[in-house]
């Protein structure tokens, strides 16, 4: 770990480094759907459970529309 006395680049880059790696582990180890999304409503992410749920992979999904993806169908208006 970088102390006050050391460079901090050196531990920001593999602190940045490990992060997508470990949000990508925590995303893929809930066993539920899990759908990130941006804020234009695209797809930054996708756990294995919810392509599993579509029945696709990631190819099919991301940086996609979150509507276009999942088409919700609702039985009433006050769904």
């Amino acid at each position: 770990y970088p102390t006050e006395s050391s460079s901090a680049i050196p531990g920001q880059v593999s602190d940045a480094m490990a992060a997508p790696q470990a949000a990508t582990s925590l995303l893929h180890s809930i066993p539920l759907p899990i759908f990130v999304i941006d804020k234009n409503l695209q797809l930054s992410a996708v756990s294995r459970t919810a392509l599993t749920y579509l029945k696709t992979d990631n190819g099919h999904v991301l940086n996609r529309p979150f509507f276009d993806v999942l088409r919700l169908s609702f039985s009433s208006e006050d769904t």
